[in-house]
């Protein structure tokens, strides 16, 4: 009899992840306090909480999302840490701000310290920790913090199809992606000609194979990250298996790739919202792409099917977790590393910018007990470490820079949140470059500098009567410009300084 994938997946709950290919598991003779709470953390990466119709989208893309989340906590204002994978993830799993961890880099790694300082680490001794991630920049830092997951699975378990050697290797996965893109990838060294042309060839061979397996489900291409293919069905499958029926608690951070580009959603979302809707330009951006309105309405339509096709998924594995009781002692959150853009001459989140919907990204929370709410303070994705520690009863180590949102107390809406943009800058150096914003009291203050050819400028927008970032109040306020970029500064300087130490 031959099982297929998705068939052996919905088997292999029947083992545990030490038995899967792929997996690298500790063993810790460890007892969990009666009644600690399992936490499943699941991110769609490149989500933006501004083309989601739960958070007001008016394509309605997230009806089952929507539905669950009249039985969770809905965060309206919380803002990743940068504005793409590497910084965005980085923040979130270790509760500090690039600044601090240092990860800002496309292949970023987070300083020494912070290999120990981070959610894995501090739930080792009472949860049993696993991890998996779509995206291969995720595994950059998985690999970083593995010292404090107990069973990772690497990026190679749940592929469809990878072109990537380093995904097979569970090891050294940041120097062995960096050796394949310069031999293999990058076809204008002499070095690497022969070796890259043969590799494409073999590649290309392989991804219309894979084309034409999938081609009923998935017409427009099977998910994928450029070079690794993936479906969501085989990773909900997957978590399930992860959660059911488990002896001991569980903290477990899945990392899901869609629906990042390229948006490939399933068939049945195919032309789910040709309706012709576009918002209204915005102006264009000092760092516009040029690209036109028609090109980012196309873009915009596409990643809403993709966003469909995700919030499908998340039914599915909402509704099986329910009814099978995992959900009964498991926090539940559902979040992103950053969002998504198609405005102001710009698509995607390759730029330097640090506008809304890049920056705000979903965050629901579903707690033991069906506790319904909605936050409308701003929240960082630092708080979110934080508040777990808290809800298991543990406390926030002092190297946290966030604010456990659980608290009694409510979140006081004068503090500071920030996000940034670093990647121009050494590791180790001072922050003379980049992109840094404050937000603070309904305001947003921006600062963009050192960027070639665009000298240092700033944008102000009042977020509670501007939501839409279209009036920039920079220079018209010149207290409350003070007031933040002094704030602003002072933590640039304090992040210097501790570097520096």
């Amino acid at each position: 009899m031959k099982l297929s994938r998705r068939d052996f997946l919905k088997l292999s709950s029947l083992l545990p992840l030490a038995l899967l290919p792929g997996a690298d598991v500790g063993s810790r003779g460890y007892r969990a306090p009666l009644g600690t709470p399992n936490i499943l953390i699941l991110v769609f990466d490149a989500l933006s909480a501004k083309n989601m119709s739960l958070y007001g989208y008016p394509r309605p893309n997230t009806p089952n999302l929507s539905r669950a989340a009249e039985k969770g906590t809905v965060f309206h204002q919380h803002f990743a840490g940068g504005n793409f994978t590497i910084p965005g993830t980085a923040s979130l799993l270790t509760g500090a701000y690039p600044w601090s961890h240092r990860a800002f880099h496309m292949y970023g790694e987070t300083t020494t310290a912070f290999q120990t300082r981070n959610i894995f680490e501090l739930f080792r001794e009472t949860h049993r920790t696993f991890a998996y991630s779509h995206n291969p920049f995720v595994n950059v830092l998985l690999q970083q913090f593995q010292h404090g997951i107990r069973d990772y699975l690497g990026p190679a378990g749940l592929e469809l199809f990878t072109a990537s050697l380093a995904d097979r290797s569970g090891r050294d996965f940041t120097a062995l992606s960096q050796a394949e893109y310069l031999v293999l990838w990058k076809e204008d060294g002499p070095a690497s000609f022969l070796l890259s042309r043969l590799f494409r060839t073999w590649r290309l061979r392989e991804e219309a194979r894979l084309g034409r397996e999938y081609a009923e489900e998935f017409p427009v291409g099977v998910p994928n990250s450029i070079i690794s293919y993936y479906t969501l069905e085989d990773a909900m499958d997957w978590i399930k298996t992860q959660v059911t029926g488990q002896g001991e608690p569980f903290m477990g951070y899945v990392h899901l790739l869609p629906p990042h580009f390229p948006y490939t959603p399933r068939q049945d979302f195919l032309g789910k919202f040709t309706d012709g809707w576009n918002p209204s330009p915005k102006p264009e951006s000092a760092f516009s792409e040029r690209r036109d309105e028609v090109f980012l309405g196309q873009q915009r339509r596409q990643y809403d099917e993709f966003i469909a096709y995700c919030d499908a998924e998340f039914g599915r594995l909402y509704d099986d977790l329910e009814k099978a009781g995992a959900l009964d002692n498991t926090i539940l959150v559902l979040t992103s590393d950053h969002g998504e853009m198609f405005e102001r001459g710009l698509w995607a989140h390759s730029n330097p910018t640090l506008y809304e919907p890049l920056l705000r990204v979903p965050l629901v929370i579903w707690t033991p007990g069906g506790q319904a709410g909605h936050i409308t303070q701003p929240t960082s994705c630092t708080d979110l470490l934080p508040s777990l520690l808290a809800a298991a009863g543990m406390p926030a180590p002092p190297w946290v820079e966030g604010q456990n949102f659980f608290d009694a107390v409510p979140l006081r809406a004068s503090r500071a949140i920030y996000s940034m943009e670093l990647s121009r800058n050494a590791k180790t150096a001072p922050l003379a470059k980049g992109s840094f914003a404050i937000i603070r009291d309904g305001f947003k203050l921006t600062r963009y500098t050192g960027y070639e050819g665009i000298e240092t400028f700033s944008e102000l927008y009042d977020l509670n009567d501007d939501p839409e970032e279209r009036a920039n109040l920079f220079p018209a306020s010149p207290a409350i410009l003070h007031s933040l970029g002094e704030e602003l500064d002072d933590n640039i300087a304090a992040a210097d300084h501790r570097m520096a130490q």
